[in-house]
């Protein structure tokens, strides 16, 4: 009886430390990753619009990232007395535009005179603007606007501003103007300039577009992986214009501690797009080194307002993303890959693996004295 007893007091001394044992591995085991998606939904928390001059400064192309090279200009052709149609997207507000024509000597010099279309502006500089509507065209409203009687003493160079537009696509949504277009004169006439800017569009997901602060936080996504984009109908891009996917292209760009980009670059475009366009999925690139990156997501879509003319639009939407390495980088093969560690620290399996020798350790403890005391017996 008393060997009983003893069965039973080293059988809870054996319970209570194989229960530390597991605590041991427990608090050892690293912190679990979150888990990698497969779908992302574009809902940018804010949006900014720019109409671009693109007649003088070129369209911005479908390309990710978007281009930060400085644009050059090239004046457009026209002639005094003659007029100039401006044709905005319906979803962009001319309420409260403002017009006008400002003349230099020379392009970028101080104006020597401005005509304009603000109420308190003399008589002789006044700018007439006319609202001609559709007129043709399908999804614009056309603005024209007639230049003046020939200026001997500015008679080449002129600037024309539309300021004061807005958009209508709702709170979160900014315009970014005026729009300008540079002109160079060259005699009289009645020549009809059409000026039909670009639409471009930048948003990030999980902050402010232009935010100072990080988008955290990053969405998790594995090197390897297919990664679903859509649209949903609630999102600003789809109030944009945006709603489904045209041409896109997409980079990644490797960022350091701070968000900066450490020189790391990826571009590629489409794995696939859906029947209805609504959906574009893309691979991450297998070989994408573990860490955090700035995926860009440049969609490109060109409607059409009258025959074979089209309206250009953009978007630029950026996220950050947290990629991990693909499942088989950590393993030992033949295939050259080994074992992963981050940096400043060791494997998650050294400590697990110490854990589960000591919990072997106590196992094997609890049947010795099991087969002692059974001896005794």
């Amino acid at each position: 009886m008393p060997a009983r007893s003893t069965t039973r007091r080293g059988l809870v001394r054996a319970g209570a430390l194989t229960a530390s044992a597991f605590a041991a591995v427990t608090l050892w085991a690293p912190a679990a990753a979150a888990a990698p998606v497969s779908t992302l939904p574009l809902e940018p928390p804010t949006a900014e619009v720019h109409l671009r001059p693109q007649e003088t400064i070129g369209k911005l192309p479908v390309a990710a990232p978007p281009s930060t090279a400085p644009d050059t200009v090239t004046p457009m052709h026209h002639q005094w007395g003659a007029t100039s149609r401006l044709l905005l997207p319906t979803d962009v507000d001319a309420s409260a535009m403002v017009v006008e024509l400002e003349l230099s000597p020379s392009m970028g010099a101080v104006p020597t005179r401005t005509y304009s279309t603000r109420p308190a502006t003399p008589p002789a500089d006044q700018l007439v603007v006319n609202d001609l509507g559709a007129g043709p065209f399908t999804g614009v409203t056309q603005y024209e606007v007639v230049m003046p009687a020939y200026d001997a003493a500015n008679p080449t160079n002129g600037r024309l501003v539309f300021a004061g537009l807005d958009t209508t696509a709702g709170a979160g949504v900014t315009m970014i103007d005026p729009l300008a277009y540079h002109l160079q004169f060259a005699g009289s006439g009645g020549i009809i300039q059409y000026h039909v800017p670009q639409v471009v569009v930048s948003a990030q997901e999980r902050c402010p577009v232009g935010s100072a602060t990080r988008c955290t936080p990053p969405v998790p996504v594995t090197a390897g992986s297919a990664l679903t984009l859509t649209v949903p109908a609630t999102s600003r891009l789809a109030a944009l214009g945006f709603g489904t996917f045209g041409v896109t292209t997409f980079s990644l760009e490797g960022l350091d501690g701070s968000g900066a980009h450490n020189g790391e670059l990826a571009q590629f475009g489409a794995t696939s797009v859906a029947a209805d366009r609504s959906a574009v999925t893309l691979t991450i690139p297998a070989e994408t080194p573990a860490g955090t990156y700035r995926l860009t997501v440049a969609n490109g879509l060109d409607t059409t307002i009258y025959g074979t003319d089209t309206l250009s639009r953009v978007a630029f939407d950026r996220v950050e993303l947290q990629v991990s390495a693909a499942a088989n980088r950590g393993l030992k093969s033949n295939t050259g890959w080994g074992e992963s560690t981050e940096d400043g620290g060791t494997s998650g399996l050294v400590p697990l693996g110490a854990g589960m020798v000591l919990l072997a350790g106590l196992t094997t403890v609890v049947v010795l004295r099991r087969r002692q005391d059974t001896t005794a017996v």
